[in-house]
């Protein structure tokens, strides 16, 4: 830079420098050959190669996940590559307004795993809902086969209730019901020959430890403690070893059928449970299992103190169906019926058996929330403990081979009023 003085003023002239004009032309030739490469990377690959087979060097190339060369791929749009478009208007009709969100939200969701299914690179999925209209919009690109995407997003989902056990095939015939009668036939004889063994006196644990079909046999020796008459559980054991109120290591006259199983029974202990009729109040609040309440657990149990003192013999069913968030409330008022403390969680059960007749309890707090239990009645009933030992009786399943591990209960979508995700 030069300057000339004078008297009246400075004057400054800017001279450019050579190496300025050198910096930029080398970094136009290096962005060029950038540009070149990200073009055309298969030349680069190419000559990386060939460098490294006469040098030993390794140039930078474009890789796959194996190592081996390739070329950069552009992912293009459906304007680009061409592929499918669709169009789905849903037929809301039969669904509230209020829920009409969630079920246009559901579709896409199902629509779009199935789009997966695809392998298409970043499929566009999406809703519109405007003018009245409920619209599901699928772009998918570089797919052209329009029949086969409409087959497999077309279909309509079904939804089925099923429950376990071994679905058949196919329709048994008259020789199958044979066959099974026979094989039934030999169960029971089996089974009978135990029994015999019993009676007569030998070792009842190592009759289980030879003939129980029970996985957890070497565990619970065959043992199951609290058998009343209204236990769930093991219902035929508890009606036969109740209703004819066998003594402390007596053992059954009869083989016990349920379902794929024959039972051989031995009681070894008798003792009471108190069988109680009770109803209850719930108020839940967030947080806890089932609930969808967004009440905090003070206002819980702010609320529940208030119907405590509110509450009576008389009207505490009133109260329970108009306060409780149990659901069944609103039919049952709360009602719980007769049963023994198996039926609840134990902080259920010991609030409730220390209760007497015709008193309401204090809240009792459980993974429900908390609770009001009022003790209508109760009596002691015989709780037994027994060991059984479970034995095959052969169902079509043996005969025929079954299709499914699941049973189909007729259940289906149709029966669904509504669904929600819940976290407890």
């Amino acid at each position: 830079m030069q300057t000339w003085k004078t008297k009246k003023k400075s004057v400054q002239t800017k001279v450019n420098k050579p190496w300025k004009t050198k910096a930029m032309t080398v970094v136009f030739l290096v962005a060029t050959v950038g540009i070149f490469i990200l073009d055309f990377p298969q030349l680069w690959n190419q000559s990386s190669l060939f460098v490294k087979a006469k040098t030993g060097w390794s140039a930078p190339m474009f890789v796959d996940n194996d190592g081996k060369p390739v070329e950069n791929v552009f992912r293009l749009g459906l304007d680009l590559q061409g592929g499918t478009h669709l169009v789905y208007e849903a037929d809301m009709k039969d669904i509230s307004e209020k829920d009409r969100g969630n079920a246009l939200s559901g579709v896409r969701d199902v629509i779009e795993r199935r789009v997966n299914a695809f392998g298409v690179s970043e499929p566009v999925v999406q809703t519109s809902d405007t003018g009245g209209s409920s619209r599901v919009i699928i772009e998918l690109a570089g797919v052209l086969d329009v029949k086969e995407a409409i087959k497999q997003i077309g279909e309509t989902p079904v939804l089925e209730f099923k429950e376990e056990g071994e679905q058949l095939d196919e329709k048994p015939t008259v020789d199958d019901q044979k066959e099974l009668s026979k094989r039934q036939s030999t169960d029971r004889a089996e089974a009978v020959a135990v029994l015999k063994k019993a009676v007569s006196g030998e070792d009842f644990d190592k009759l289980v430890a030879d003939n129980s079909l029970e996985k957890a046999k070497s565990q619970t020796k065959g043992i199951i403690s609290k058998i009343t008459s209204d236990s769930t559980q093991y219902p035929e054991i508890a009606k036969a070893v109740s209703q004819n109120y066998l003594k402390v290591g007596q053992i059954y006259w009869k083989t016990i059928e349920s379902g794929s199983e024959i039972e051989i029974v031995k009681v070894r202990s008798v003792t009471t449970a108190q069988n109680m009729d009770l109803s209850h109040i719930l108020i839940c609040y967030e947080g806890k299992q089932g609930c969808t309440s967004k009440m905090s657990a003070l206002d819980a149990m702010s609320k529940l103190q208030s119907l405590k003192n509110e509450a009576n013999t008389s009207n505490f069913g009133e109260l329970a169906k108009s306060n409780s968030t149990d659901p069944s409330a609103v039919t049952n008022s709360g009602y719980l019926g007769w049963g023994t403390g198996e039926k609840y969680v134990p902080e259920f059960t010991a609030g409730a058996e220390a209760l007497n007749i015709g008193e309401i309890s204090e809240p009792i707090e459980t993974n429900f929330g908390y609770h009001l239990i009022y003790k209508k009645g109760a009596k002691m009933i015989p709780a037994y403990e027994v060991q059984h030992i479970t034995m095959k009786l052969s169902q079509m399943t043996d005969v025929l081979p079954p299709s499914s591990p699941w049973k189909n209960t007729e259940l289906s979508g149709k029966n669904l009023s509504r669904a929600d995700v819940q976290f407890d």
